[in-house]
Parts: C-alpha cells; sequence; structure tokens
C-alpha cells in the first residue's frame, strides 16, 4: 500500500481473500510493514492449476495474485532397465505415473518423454495421463550400444 507520493504506508490493514476453491491465507487479514508490504502464506486448494488470491485496501483497485498448483511426483511403473538390439525397439513401453502432493493420481497432465542425445527416440513424445495417472511411451533405441535414458517429466515439475 502506498500513498499519493508513492512512499509505503505502515499499519494498513489488508484482507486477502481466496478465489473459491484457492485455498486459504495465513492470516486473512494482514498488517503491512514500514514499507507498505502486507504479507502472508497461501496454502493452495486441493485441485491442480491456476489458483488466485485477492487482497485489498480500503477502495483501491483489489490486486490479484496467481499461483500454479502443479503435480508432485512423477514416478517410473514399469519399462525400466530393458535391454534389446542396437536401434531396436524395447519389447515394454515406459510407464510413469503422476499424483498430487497427497499421492492421488492426476489425470490429463502433459508428461514429456525426452531421450538424451544419442538414446533414440520416444513415440509419443508428448502425452497426457490417463484416469489411472499413468502416461506410456514406446523407446526404439539409438545406433550406438552401451547404456540409454530417457527423463519424463511434466510441466514446471522434478523429473
Amino acid at each position: 500500500v502506498t500513498n499519493r507520493s508513492g512512499a509505503g504506508v505502515q499499519r494498513a490493514t489488508v484482507p486477502f481473500s481466496p478465489v473459491s476453491g484457492s485455498g486459504a491465507p495465513t492470516p486473512l487479514v494482514a498488517t503491512t510493514d514500514s514499507t507498505g508490504v502486507a504479507s502472508v502464506r497461501w496454502r493452495l486448494g486441493p485441485a491442480l492449476g491456476t489458483m488466485r488470491l485477492t487482497a485489498s485496501f480500503a477502495d483501491l483497485t483489489p490486486v490479484t495474485v496467481t499461483a500454479t498448483a502443479v503435480p508432485d511426483r512423477v514416478e517410473v511403473v514399469s519399462g525400466d532397465a530393458q535391454q534389446t538390439r542396437v536401434t531396436g525397439t524395447l519389447a515394454q513401453p515406459l510407464v510413469v505415473r503422476v499424483t498430487d502432493f497427497q499421492g492421488r493420481t492426476v489425470q490429463g497432465i502433459s508428461v514429456s518423454f525426452t531421450p538424451d542425445s544419442g538414446s533414440g527416440t520416444v513415440a509419443p513424445a508428448l502425452i497426457a495421463t490417463d484416469a489411472q495417472g499413468l502416461a506410456r511411451a514406446t523407446w526404439t533405441l539409438g545406433n550406438a550400444a552401451g547404456a540409454m535414458r530417457v527423463v519424463a517429466t511434466v510441466a514446471t515439475s522434478s523429473p
């Protein structure tokens, strides 16, 4: 909160209100510090996707802050540690599971399968998880003998 000359307003009370399903701030009302900044901790809602939190003060235009809840974990289900001839297609598909922070499987999340350089090709390279939170892809190995690797990732998540 700033005054007309742009200086921070100290001890102003700022209510924070989440848009439905967007979780909860703590506290619900914050007091500005000496620079005019009011801050809260925000626990996001249970669904994945964009969350919104609005801060308001007196008759000023409210400010909306957004955050995106992303899947918590990508784990290998099957298809790891297979062997086949050079340029061969592995017998079993690569399968990964995407879960949220409570361990629930997540449907409709895009998973990208990216082989290291020289490690062949994966099809499809990008696929959405099914109703069980699973994404499957077929891996055709590269043309050199030795260990190869594919990394599965979801947007803004760790591999």
